[in-house]
């Protein structure tokens, strides 16, 4: 338990909260709403969550509940949930962005074969970045929980262009691996040069001391140098073994 109750603790708890309500700090004018202040270390979001839910616990097995009623308040707390909600929200958005993606390649490529070699490709780096994020023990704010929709939609650019040079010489007429070779030849520079600018650009807030823009520049810098090499090692590998007969 948190602490350990005798009747001399007791008793000054007692007549503090006597002090309280006489002086009527920190509660409504029938006396009926009480706040009581106290403060922690920053321990971490989910933490916090946790230490809550045990002190939460802890007093009301101490209180009668059909006549007290206890919560938790407080700007911090309020941030927190904040915090949670973004995070939800995040996960809807990157959900709803992938959707349309794939509605908008399924219009332009026209084969289903190529829109799910496209998902594969962005969303492995996605779930890579966070898996980095959690073993890291980076935590994931509100501000930076746009990071991963932001960044599916960038990546997804160089995949889309690799794999419209492919389908292109597909048409043509030419042979999986010739229509392979052709992309990778000309749009792999391309892709490696955007690639590099993008993450030296990012990897420049990386020097700043917040931490929500250092996750930011960390995290975009890693999703785009690992969907750089899953399109570059991982995409033909996908289409030569896996997709090579839908093509």
């Amino acid at each position: 338990s948190f602490w350990e109750v005798n009747e001399k603790s007791f008793s000054s708890y007692q007549n503090d909260v006597i002090k309280i309500a006489s002086l009527q700090y920190l509660s409504n004018k029938e006396q009926t709403v009480f706040k009581f202040n106290a403060q922690m270390k920053d321990i971490g979001r989910h933490d916090v969550a946790k230490r809550n839910t045990q002190i939460l616990s802890e007093v009301k097995q101490r209180i009668d509940t059909s006549i007290v009623d206890i919560r938790i308040t407080g700007m911090d707390y309020l941030f927190d949930r904040s915090h949670d909600k973004r995070i939800e929200n995040m996960l809807y958005g990157i959900i709803l962005a992938i959707i349309l993606v794939s509605i908008t390649l399924g219009f332009i490529f026209k084969k289903l074969s190529i829109v799910l070699i496209a998902l594969i490709l962005n969303t492995i780096p996605i779930v890579i970045s966070a898996g980095i994020l959690g073993f890291t023990n980076l935590e994931l704010r509100a501000g930076s929980s746009i990071i991963f929709t932001i960044a599916f939609v960038i990546v997804v650019d160089d995949t889309i262009h690799l794999l419209s040079k492919f389908n292109w010489h597909r048409k043509l007429g030419c042979s999986v691996e010739k229509s392979l070779d052709i992309a990778l030849s000309e749009c792999g520079k391309a892709i490696i040069a955007t690639s590099l600018i993008l993450i030296g650009g990012f990897m420049v807030l990386m020097t700043s001391d917040y931490n929500e823009i250092f996750t930011l520049g960390f995290l975009m810098s890693l999703v785009i140098l690992i969907t750089l090499s899953i399109d570059l090692i991982l995409g033909p590998i996908l289409i030569l073994k896996c997709f090579k007969r839908f093509l």
